[in-house]
């Protein structure tokens, strides 16, 4: 609501450069030792924050493979692992003679999460490998406020490119190689050519932070150019996404900006 309230003074960066993560499933992975593989990447829990694997990319890879910045993660899809079991103990019979085997291992595998702080992660889960993509800001991507007779609304213009796809893409290539070769309890993969590229809800830009009001919306302490007392605080400011979740990232900019106000 920035445009809004300034009005005609609003500067004319205010909305440009609105960016996300590109995210989308890679692979699928059969495994073969889950005990080895929940000590490698099972979801931790440390100090009350749930910790997850991630594989990054260097500076050096992302030179060498012309991609843009990125981080490889799983995803578990057990409530599909389950609803395939009751569709099988439905038709054949199958999932009933299966079903206490099952809940054995739910049981085992919640008194290891217990014991390990891990996230319960039973045999019969489905792992798959995600990457998430940074987004280069661009001026095409905007949010804009367009005034209307019920006070208005917020049109957004985001779009995904070839160059995030592709990136996406060749880096789950990369991480997967480097899964298989690992060892890890991972017996091997299914490639999943994905059209399903989405963003991750990590809004960024639009009120990018910079040294001069002619190429930014506040300066770095998150005060806006030329008007004393007006404060952005939150991931809008960022001038670039990143690769990494930006929460941390921006509570530590709004403890700062705090810092700074009288």
């Amino acid at each position: 609501m920035l445009s809004k309230s300034l009005g005609a003074g609003a500067n004319e960066h205010v909305g440009h450069g609105f960016m996300d993560h590109v995210s989308a499933r890679v692979a699928r992975f059969q495994v073969s030792d889950w005990n080895l593989y929940r000590r490698a990447f099972a979801h931790r829990r440390r100090g009350g924050v749930r910790t997850t694997l991630k594989l990054v990319t260097t500076p050096a890879l992302v030179r060498r493979e012309s991609v843009l910045p990125a981080y490889a993660h799983w995803e578990f899809d057990v409530q599909q692992a389950s609803l395939r079991q009751l569709g099988r103990a439905r038709v054949t019979g199958e999932g009933i003679r299966r079903m206490p085997r099952e809940l054995t291992q739910v049981a085992d595998a919640t008194a290891r999460a217990l014991v390990s702080g891990q996230r319960v992660l039973p045999q019969f889960a489905t792992p798959y490998l995600r990457v998430d993509v940074e987004q280069p800001p661009r001026v095409s991507r905007s949010i804009t406020w367009r005034p209307d007779p019920n006070d208005g609304h917020l049109d957004v213009v985001w779009d995904i490119s070839d160059a995030e796809r592709a990136s996406i893409k060749r880096v789950g290539v990369l991480a997967t190689e480097r899964i298989l070769n690992a060892d890890c309890g991972v017996v091997s993969a299914t490639p999943i050519d994905s059209h399903e590229f989405v963003d991750t809800k990590h809004m960024m830009g639009g009120a990018r932070m910079g040294r001069e009001a002619r190429d930014s919306v506040v300066d770095s302490d998150c005060q806006i150019h030329d008007l004393d007392g007006a404060w952005v605080a939150g991931a809008s400011v960022f001038p670039s996404g990143g690769v990494a979740n930006p929460t941390f990232t921006a509570l530590a900019l709004a403890d700062r900006m705090v810092q700074q106000i009288d």
